[in-house]
């Protein structure tokens, strides 16, 4: 395993944050009244894992920027609680969903290498989230730092934990 459980924080980070995320925007626009959405258990159960796989695509920039920052903040101010990460993660969500979803629209007209780089990396994600309410950042953001938590927690840091004695 890598060290600290790199691979396994940031792969639940992917994997867990673009879950929440596909799956709060798809209840998002499944619910709304005002959309003719079918409501057949054949096609919301494709349309689901559709939504599901396009988010890990898609969102995997954002996610993986979101799990750095997040468990960066916890350590430089050695914030060790469940309710420390869930508070973080609420409010750390609608900061990063709402930083690239204005930054997408300002670098679409643009052909920059930074504009091309954006569009590759994070592929309007930020738009597409920001479009369908940011306020769904917010519950998205406090689980999946709960879930983060218990992966950071489950592997440990070495200086936190004292090695056995002989």
């Amino acid at each position: 395993m890598t060290r600290h459980g790199t691979l396994a924080y940031y792969l639940t980070a992917w994997v867990c944050g673009c879950f929440f995320m596909s799956s709060a925007i798809f209840l998002r626009f499944t619910l709304d009244p005002h959309r003719d959405v079918p409501l057949s258990l054949h096609g919301a159960v494709g349309n689901f894992w559709l939504f599901s796989f396009v988010g890990w695509i898609f969102g995997i920039g954002m996610s993986l920027i979101g799990g750095f920052m997040l468990r960066r903040l916890m350590n430089v101010f050695h914030l060790r609680s469940t309710r420390a990460w869930v508070i973080s993660g609420a409010i750390l969500g609608p900061i990063v969903v709402l930083a690239f979803g204005s930054l997408g629209p300002a670098l679409q007209s643009s052909t920059s290498q930074l504009a091309i780089a954006y569009e590759y990396v994070f592929g309007q994600a930020g738009s597409v989230i920001f479009d369908s309410g940011w306020w769904l950042a917010i519950p998205v953001g406090a689980l999946a730092a709960l879930v983060l938590f218990r992966v950071d927690r489950a592997f440990g840091h070495s200086q936190l934990i004292s090695p056995p004695s002989a």
